[in-house]
This record gives C-alpha cells, sequence and structure tokens, in this order.
C-alpha cells in the first residue's frame, strides 16, 4: 500500500512546487498554515503518518477557493472531539463533500474509505452515523457528475501514478520471490 511519505513526496516534488504548497505529515491534529509574508508556501499538515489523514486534508485543499486557500484552516470554524449534538449536526454537511473527494481518492488507491464523525466522545447512535454515511454517498454521486478543477484532477492523476508505481513493485517482488 501506498504510504503517506510517499504521497507528500510525490505531492512536494510536483503540484507542492507547482502551488506553492507542502504537504507533512507528524502533527497530532491537522492544520492548513496559508502561506504569508514570511513563508512563500502554504502547509497542508496531516494527522501523524496516516495516510487517509493525508488524502482527507488534500481534499480539504482541493475543495478550498483561492481566498480560502489565503486562511489559516481555509478560515473554517473546528470544534475538537466532544462537540455537542447540534454541533455535529451543523458538522456534517461541512464535512460531506471533503470525505466524498477522499472517498474517491482512497478508491483510486485501491484502500479501505469509512465515513469519520470526527467526534469519539459522543457516542453517537447508529441513525446519526448513518444519515451521515448516506450524505457523504450522496455528495460521491453529485462530484461524479461534474467537471472537476485542474487540481482535483492533477491529484487524481498523481493517486493513479502512485498506486500504479505501488502496483508494478508489488508485481515485480512478488515474482522475485518466486524464481
Amino acid at each position: 500500500m501506498v504510504t503517506a511519505i510517499e504521497l507528500a513526496d510525490a505531492f512536494n516534488a510536483g503540484m507542492g512546487q507547482r502551488y506553492a504548497v507542502r504537504l507533512c505529515g507528524g502533527a497530532e491534529e491537522p492544520f492548513y498554515k496559508a502561506a504569508s509574508e514570511s513563508t512563500p508556501y502554504a502547509t497542508i499538515v496531516y494527522r501523524a503518518d496516516y495516510l487517509r489523514s493525508a488524502l482527507h486534508e488534500l481534499a480539504h485543499w482541493c475543495i478550498a477557493g483561492t481566498v480560502r486557500r489565503g486562511l489559516d484552516d481555509y478560515g473554517y470554524w473546528y470544534e475538537a472531539d466532544g462537540r455537542s449534538f447540534e454541533q455535529q449536526l451543523a458538522f456534517m454537511p461541512v464535512e460531506a463533500k471533503p470525505q466524498a473527494l477522499e472517498s474517491i481518492f482512497c478508491r483510486v488507491l485501491g484502500i479501505p474509505f469509512q465515513v469519520s464523525l470526527d467526534n469519539l466522545e459522543n457516542g453517537f447512535t447508529r441513525a446519526v452515523t448513518q444519515q451521515f454515511a448516506d450524505q457523504v454517498s450522496d455528495e460521491v454521486l453529485r462530484l461524479r457528475a461534474i467537471v472537476w478543477p485542474q487540481r482535483w484532477l492533477e491529484l487524481q492523476e498523481l493517486l493513479l501514478q502512485l498506486a500504479e508505481s505501488y502496483s508494478a513493485f508489488h508485481e515485480n517482488q512478488c515474482h522475485t520471490q518466486r524464481a
């Protein structure tokens, strides 16, 4: 399986240079740091070394427009784990599109996707989780029906290349071990 580090290296060597943004792991919490006068590039920070976190943060970056990419964390509010039921209901529609795009990116890489309510402290019912999963599924269908912006297409192509490279390497390793 492609690793988050491999994704970050490939992204930073190509798209990152073209768009003046770096993808970095190792954080306790993901964060987007906009470019500034002192730092001429933006930084997308994902959780630990988790590939899914990197894909999720890249989905947010793909979706954010020019104005939002000029703001730390794209100018969105974020309530950490422990959101109330009302806060969670407000969070879900905002997160459906990024998670839908993340889902598509996961499929490209051939890795499993599972929706995340991103709120482990409040044990939400299966009905709430299913409601959100349905929102994400509906958004996936909507995203598949539109013409994608250039950054989305470029990232999808990068993911395809990584998946093919990994597959070819793995196939070669299997043949080498059999010989």
